[in-house]
């Protein structure tokens, strides 16, 4: 009889550790508005990254997003995102050839930009200059394209 009942217990120890699972994390929502699009051509991509390591590598981008221009304007919303450090990084693909495309030498031909309004001396700015901290529910920023060619 004294086996049925460690049994039991043991059982419904078991399944209150199922129930309760991990401790919650907390997210928050990052809304990106993005100014200064050169026309309502095409669409803007924007990728979300979370550390040096990954920043400008699309692929490895925590989020992305394909928007649409409306009037020279176009807005990002990333949900859920965990509180935590992070950087992004936008720019107008007039051809929607989902790149990024410039002359021989490496000059952007299309408008692009970085959290903070970032700006890199002959590339694109570093993780640390662009990175911003999400530690509330909404998080807001204005970014406006820089183009070298108007």
């Amino acid at each position: 009889m004294k086996i049925k009942y460690i049994i039991v217990f043991v059982l419904f120890l078991i399944s209150s550790l199922q129930i309760t699972g991990s401790p919650h994390v907390k997210t928050g929502t990052v809304r990106v508005s993005i100014y200064s699009i050169k026309s309502d051509k095409g669409n803007v991509l924007i990728a979300l990254y979370n550390s040096s390591s990954t920043f400008m590598c699309e692929q490895k981008a925590l989020q992305r997003k394909v928007l649409t221009i409306e009037e020279g304007k176009a807005i990002a919303v990333f949900q859920d995102v965990p509180y935590g450090n992070y950087a992004f990084a936008v720019f107008h693909d007039e051809n929607v050839n989902y790149k990024l495309d410039k002359t021989l030498v490496g000059v952007p031909k299309e408008g692009y930009g970085f959290s903070n309004n970032a700006q890199g001396t002959f590339g694109p700015p570093s993780f640390d200059k662009s990175q911003f901290t999400l530690n509330s529910i909404n998080y807001q920023t204005v970014i406006r394209l820089q183009y070298f060619f108007r």
